[in-house]
């Protein structure tokens, strides 16, 4: 039976972003913005010197997330020990290995081999999720596929693009509706076939951290085995050098460590399990102790044990870290959002603590049930405001009903369901607002904005977005940053509660909102851009 799969992801961990954009946002606070990742500003070139165009970083820094080891440290103590060893295959959480060639997908095939995974860890209905479809939405929104495909195969990904397609609800998709390896046109174009899916919900995106550590610490590696131990397969990346550096790979016990050079990272997998006891004598070159991860490739079931491989604890190049989760079930009927291609970046003015809102034009008679937004530290605090009837280009006007707040125990993606609802009527204006608290770290508000190489396409419009220290004094993200909105999404639920359900709480100073006429509402999908790349092999990198 055809089916849909709602998805949320639990990212793990991470590597990678830093960039400049302009700093002063208002006269009465220095707003900057958070470090682009070196390792993504070298991408580029090192993709046409290496003919890599497989994985690719992401722009988010994570280098500053050694504030949250503390924080990390204190949410493993306690927990029960971990198994020395653990696969996930033992208890049929994991789908088939699948063959990216010939495209460089293998980005696609990590997030939706991790979501797979979670599904059945979950209790769900066996899938198989296209990953055609996830990477041809990552780099265009025409839905008649009428772009020639193989540049957009081969322009590579990662996890942060999936997370932005299946948030924007682009899939996933079942692999019937859109196979991999079929259904090509002799002119290589996709068919107009009903590849499209409803929306999908994605719940959460739970990052546990992001230390910029190789290889893993003692204490990352806890991280990553516990999301694969709670909720199943996590999407990682590292070096796929196999075929250029032969004493990296050991074809007799199918083991991989490059050895100490740090190689950058261009393949993405899904880590299935791990192997405390798994001896250093099965590498070729012996890394510096036991243990390695079993881990699983979109090569081939010939490629490998079966498709599978071990890489050493010790790995340089390994990082990233994201464990998909999803369900078939839509929990929200309708999404109003101005990011769709997802966390590009985040701004602040000196302190941990800082608002950000969008505002709104209901399209129906219905209850908002939910926001979603990203946090950068694990343990940040929040509180969420909905106003409605507001004045355009004030949030924080009209009325207002506090709907949540609470601590978030995990960086990431969270979706939080309001603990009162919230009745809009068609064509009323209406604001959420998030007060985020970040600890250490001084740049809370995450910003989707236009981005060399990977976000040009960004577009806003002014009375869209806005943030501020205070919840009551608003600047305009357009104004410093064009064609730049906050990350902040809000779901609804069809139809009304009753108006005994819903506590009113008095608005608390009018707001002083920056007065730039009328809201413009924009949900347009925007196509990203085509990156010029042509075909490669599956060695080259592997993705």
């Amino acid at each position: 039976m055809r089916h849909i799969v709602r998805a949320g992801i639990l990212c793990v961990l991470a590597a990678g972003i830093a960039g400049a954009l302009p700093s002063e946002a208002r006269a009465d606070a220095e707003w900057t913005t958070a470090p682009v990742s070196a390792r993504f500003l070298n991408a580029p070139a090192r993709r046409e010197a290496a003919g890599s165009n497989g994985y690719r970083p992401g722009p988010i820094d994570f280098a500053s997330a050694d504030i949250a080891r503390a924080r990390l440290e204190e949410g493993r103590a306690g927990r029960a020990a971990l198994p020395l060893w653990y696969d996930l295959r033992t208890s049929g959480h994991v789908t088939p290995v699948r063959d990216q060639a010939p495209y460089g997908t293998c980005w696609a095939f990590a997030a939706l081999g991790s979501l797979e995974s979670t599904i059945l860890k979950a209790g769900g209905a066996s899938p198989d999720l296209a990953e055609r479809h996830l990477a041809y939405f990552a780099y265009s929104d025409d839905v008649a596929f009428t772009t020639d495909v193989t540049p957009i195969y081969d322009a590579g990904g990662a996890d942060f693009q999936a997370v932005a397609v299946l948030a924007r609800g682009r899939g996933a998709a079942n692999e019937s509706d859109c196979p991999y390896g079929g259904a090509d046109d002799p002119t290589g174009r996709e068919p107009t076939a009903a590849y499209l899916t409803d929306a999908l919900h994605m719940p959460q995106i739970n990052i546990a951290a992001f230390l910029n550590a190789t290889p893993y610490p003692a204490l990352l590696r806890d991280v990553v085995k516990q999301a694969i131990f709670d909720r199943g397969a996590v999407s990682v990346v590292l070096w796929a050098g196999m075929d250029e550096l032969p004493s990296s790979w050991n074809a007799a016990t199918n083991a991989f460590y490059s050895g100490p050079a740090v190689h950058e990272s261009d393949h993405g997998v899904v880590i299935v399990g791990w192997d405390d006891t798994y001896a250093a004598a099965n590498f070729t070159t012996p890394p510096p102790g036991p243990g390695a991860w079993i881990v699983k490739n979109s090569w081939g079931t010939a490629w490998g044990d079966n498709g599978y491989f071990r890489v050493s604890y010790h790995e340089p190049s390994l990082g990233g870290g994201v464990a998909y989760a999803g369900t078939t079930t839509k929990p929200y009927a309708r999404r109003y959002d101005y990011d769709p291609l997802g966390w590009v970046s985040n701004i602040g003015a000196g302190s941990d603590t800082a608002w950000f809102a969008n505002i709104w034009t209901a399209k129906a008679t219905e209850t908002l049930a939910a926001a979603a937004f990203y946090a950068y530290i694990p343990g940040s605090t929040y509180e969420i405001r909905v106003y409605r009837r507001v004045s355009a280009g004030d949030p924080d006007s009209g009325t207002m009903t506090q709907v949540a707040q609470g601590t978030l125990p995990e960086t990431g993606y969270h979706t939080v369901p309001f603990k009162t609802p919230v009745p809009v009527t068609s064509g009323d204006r209406f604001s959420v607002a998030v007060r985020l608290t970040t600890p250490g770290w001084n740049f809370p508000v995450p910003m989707e904005t236009v981005l060399a190489d990977y976000s040009e396409q960004a577009t806003a419009n002014p009375g869209e977005s806005f943030f501020g220290l205070t919840g009551s004094d608003w600047a305009d993200v357009t104004i410093p940053y064009p064609n730049a909105n906050v990350c902040l999404k809000v779901f609804t639920r069809a139809g009304t509660p009753s108006p005994s359900d819903i506590p009113i709480i008095p608005p608390q100073g009018n707001g002083g909102g920056c007065g730039l006429g009328a809201h413009s509402a924009w949900a347009a999908l925007l196509l990203l851009p085509l990156l010029a790349t042509g075909r490669r092999s599956r060695r080259n990198g592997g993705a």
